[in-house]
């Protein structure tokens, strides 16, 4: 979910004339394979096939990694633990008290390739990701 979108849910909620609930989960109520965001990436980047390889090896991969050029590095605990359990599909944050006052999650649709394009470019304009 874009950042500015973040920021509207927020406000949404936060604005809103009903009593405030305890929580809000503010995550893109519209799943998505990794697989489609990857064959993205793939030809964004002009990468081969092969450069996609499953979370454990990757993870191995930073690890083994020289760490002062390697950003995934600091947070490999992090990708180890919680982002795993996170990312594999069996967490699903419930929305339902989120969009039943914003109609900014209501309306949400899944991250299209020109959200990804604008990520790589950002990536690529502060040196985290080379240019083609």
């Amino acid at each position: 979910m874009r950042v500015d979108s973040c920021a509207t849910v927020l406000a949404e909620v936060m604005f809103h004339s009903l009593p405030l609930k305890l929580v809000y989960h503010l995550e893109n109520p519209v799943r998505q394979s990794w697989q489609d965001v990857a064959a993205v990436l793939i030809r964004r980047l002009g990468l081969p096939e092969e450069s996609i390889v499953p979370m454990d090896a990757w993870l191995e991969l930073v690890d083994c990694g020289p760490s002062e050029s390697n950003p995934a590095q600091g947070l490999l605990d992090f990708f180890s633990d919680g982002f795993v359990k996170m990312s594999d599909g069996s967490i699903v944050l419930d929305t339902a008290i989120t969009r039943s006052v914003s109609p900014t999650l209501r309306r949400m649709t899944p991250i299209g390739e020109n959200d990804i394009a604008a990520y790589i470019e950002h990536w690529q304009s502060v040196g985290l990701l080379g240019r083609k």
